[in-house]
This record gives C-alpha cells, sequence and structure tokens, in this order.
C-alpha cells in the first residue's frame, strides 16, 4: 500500500536555494556521457548489482 502524500496548502517544508544569488535550485538529470537534461522517457531503470528477489 502506497502513502498518502499531499502538497501542504501552505507551501513547501523546504526551500533550497543557491547561496550566491538566493535563486531557486532545479535538479537536472544527465548521464555520465554528458548527455544533460534527460526527460523520464530518456531513461530506463533496471535492478543494480545489489538488488535482491522479495521474500
Amino acid at each position: 500500500m502506497g502513502r498518502d502524500v499531499r502538497p501542504d496548502p501552505e507551501g513547501p517544508v523546504l526551500d533550497v536555494r543557491h547561496t550566491d544569488c538566493d535563486a531557486p535550485i532545479r535538479v537536472v538529470v544527465e548521464c555520465s556521457a554528458e548527455h544533460s537534461a534527460l526527460t523520464p522517457g530518456d531513461v530506463t531503470a533496471r535492478p543494480g548489482p545489489g538488488a535482491r528477489p522479495r521474500s
């Protein structure tokens, strides 16, 4: 069963900003070959070496 997560009507609980200019930060996903600004359709998730079958 999933968690019921809803945004707080008063806004986010954490406001992360760049220390030098106070602009909000954004997260950009890129691969190790330096292809940047990847979208969810550009990536594939697969089990890693530490993955174990559920018991």
